[in-house]
């Protein structure tokens, strides 16, 4: 636009007949990319005209950079009458300076393109997860703006670390929340050692507020009209210090609690209540945790690879899940402000590493292997139930804009096309796994064993020729969940395993499901009531759901 003292607009027709193209009752956005220079207020008007009220926003901060903004808004009722003649969208500012401004959309709120691209949320969504971690939306982060969460979708610039600056990723929370909602899951909010009363404050207007609060409006403005407390049943909200800022147990344990009396004293917490869970994702170097939080979050990280004084030697599978879990028990502290209730553990990040020796240039070392949906079911059913109350997994994504809608959007490891591809198909399989899981694993564990496996078509334990037992890798699992046995079998091992499937319930006309060692369906048989024989091939799983009469 040409600089001047008086108004300068742009103003485009979108409708010239008598008949309008506005609907009832329908959410309308504006989204655009602005920068000025020479604007002294920084402010640029966006509006729709015709005969009827004018509908639109003042955009009160466009700086001297680009940034995306967005405006979500009902029409007056009169706008969607017939005969309203000449219909106009118009953009522009008051007084002198030079506006730029690009990708400009008007139209239907849920027609506006997402931040998110659908081949990273449609395989997570159709995995059905029950709570998705939102470690993204940086909230209370050292290095990053403590107002950066409430932008509206795009407008996502970098982040300050020690080695420099990098692409935030995906920072709006609204952008976040959206694909939460989408995939049927509640979210699991992360706030950092870096946050004030304010921000708080703010955050709770954002998620609970209505358009009376500035942030309720700034939710609205943003494109969501109904408060985020609403889609959800249940709120988590994490309490951490990834940035290391406290340096004794009572520091930590008073961040905790002062975060959640803050949250707590919040004009809109009493009306939701039910819905928030405090946990305290402190490491306590004392072993205890001294905060008032509901539950605590710790990490689980599992290699096959073992690192010793002579150097790094490939452990079996199955030995090596155990090191990590015995990791991660030891990491866990007690919580003497309330009496142990079973599980009450949180894992928020679960990562499995799997590989196998390999020469080159005659030294020993090691390469990526494939991980199984067997090696997934181990990893994620190891403990839930006993310590363990939730787990989630990690699902890696890679930081080259250049890799989406291609077979390297999940490679997050590895320099050659081979490397990458087995990284994102190992990190397939796992999200696979915690689809075919997602349905199985609810209501409280049981045990669940199997006969051993039948060798030359007797029963009995597999032996040696010096009669030592052979370590079976089959893995099993039980959930009851209403009137319901779901038993998850898995094969750890690198061989087909013969079993025996036996119940006291009735077996007759339940369903095996089989899922391949990529996690994918490949059938569903129907059992009989005996002879129930299972051949279960290597990182194959089934899933039996039997029936409580």
């Amino acid at each position: 636009m040409q600089e001047g003292d008086q108004a300068h607009y742009v103003s485009q027709i979108i409708s010239a007949s008598g008949d309008t193209p506005f609907h009832k009752s329908v959410l309308y956005q504006i989204k655009v990319w602005l920068k000025q220079d020479g604007i002294s207020n920084g402010q640029v008007m966006a509006w729709v005209s015709g005969k009827f009220v004018s509908a639109g926003t003042t955009f009160t901060d466009v700086g001297s950079s680009w940034r995306q903004y967005t405006y979500t808004f009902f029409l007056p009722s009169e706008a969607t009458g017939a005969n309203q003649g000449e219909i106009r969208f118009n953009i522009g500012f008051a007084g002198q300076g030079v506006l730029n401004m690009d990708k400009l959309y008007f139209g239907f709120q849920s027609n506006a393109d997402s931040s998110l691209p659908d081949s990273f949320t449609a395989p997570v969504i159709s995995s059905s997860p029950k709570l998705i971690r939102l470690d993204n939306v940086s909230i209370g982060q050292m290095g990053v703006s403590s107002q950066a969460w409430a932008l509206s979708s795009g407008n996502e610039g970098l982040s300050k670390s020690d080695s420099g600056f990098t692409a935030s990723g995906c920072n709006s929370i609204d952008a976040s929340l959206e694909f939460v909602r989408d995939a049927g899951a509640d979210p699991w909010l992360v706030i950092g050692s870096a946050e004030s009363q304010s921000t708080v404050d703010n955050l709770m207007a954002y998620l609970c507020g209505s358009i009376t609060d500035p942030y309720g409006k700034l939710r609205i403005e943003n494109g969501t009209a109904v408060p985020w407390c609403i889609p959800f049943s249940q709120l988590v909200i994490e309490i951490s210090d990834s940035n290391g800022i406290f340096s004794t147990d009572l520091q930590r344990a008073a961040y905790v609690d002062y975060i959640i009396n803050l949250i707590q004293s919040s004009p809109y917490y009493n009306d939701n209540k039910d819905k928030f869970s405090f946990i305290d994702g402190m490491v306590y170097e004392g072993g205890t945790m001294l905060s008032e939080a509901d539950y605590h979050a710790s990490s689980l990280a599992v290699t096959n690879v073992s690192v010793t004084a002579e150097g790094a030697a490939v452990v079996p599978f199955l030995k090596s899940v155990s090191a990590g879990y015995a990791s991660y028990f030891d990491t866990m502290p007690r919580t003497p402000s309330r009496p142990q209730q079973g599980a009450d553990e949180w894992i928020r990040s679960s990562t499995l590493s799997i590989l196998l020796p390999q020469e080159q240039q005659n030294q020993t070392g090691t390469a990526a292997a494939s991980i199984t949906a067997a090696d997934c079911v181990q990893l994620l059913l190891n403990d839930l139930g006993k310590h363990t109350k939730i787990i989630l997994s990690d699902l890696p994504v890679s930081k080259n804009g250049a890799d989406v809608d291609t077979p390297f959007l999940f490679a997050s490891q590895g320099d050659a096309m081979s490397e990458k591809l087995l990284s994102a198909q190992n990190n397939k399989t796992m999200l696979a796994v915690c689809s075919l899981l997602s349905d199985s694993v609810c209501g409280s564990a049981v045990q669940i064993k199997t006969n051993p496996p039948v060798v030359s078509g007797v029963t009995d334990t597999a032996a040696t020729a010096d009669n030592t037992p052979v370590q079976s890798g089959l893995v099993t699992y039980g959930f009851k969940y209403q009137n319901q046995i779901q038993a998850i079998v898995a094969n750890t091992s690198d061989q087909p395993e013969l079993f025996l499937l036996e119940a006291e319930l009735s077996l007759k006309g339940v369903y095996v499901y089989r899922y391949s060692s990529e996690g994918d369906l490949i059938d569903k048989t129907k059992l009989g009531q005996r002879n129930n024989r299972i051949n279960l091939l290597s990182g194959q799983v089934i899933v039996v759901k039997i029936p409580m009469k």
